[in-house]
């Protein structure tokens, strides 16, 4: 079950990391700095590279230890992401059901 989680992880992290470097090469990175949503969904992915980088460096001492704790609470604000995607792709199917019907 773990091994399960950890793959979810990685998946995860590269499906928002991806995200943000599709948006700031698309928009340039001054226009992407200007959206707050965009920043904070920045942070919650570099939180998370300094997280899963401490998670699989063989440093283990009482520091990384502490801090991949804290890290992973921070990580749980990723779930925000995860339903703004969702509630984007139910109005998208939406929007496409309605299409199809009228059409």
């Amino acid at each position: 079950m773990e091994a399960k989680l950890e793959l979810a992880n990685l998946v995860f992290f590269g499906y928002f990391l991806l995200e943000i470097i599709i948006k700031i090469v698309g928009q340039g990175i001054k226009y992407f700095m200007k959206d707050n949503y965009n920043i904070f969904d920045s942070i919650v992915i570099i939180t998370s590279a300094v997280d899963i980088t401490i998670q699989y460096s063989n440093v283990q001492n009482e520091w990384s230890s502490g801090a991949i704790t804290a890290l992973r609470i921070l990580k749980l604000v990723r779930m925000f992401e995860v339903g703004r995607v969702w509630s984007d792709f139910i109005d998208l199917m939406s929007a496409i059901k309605k299409t199809i019907t009228d059409v």
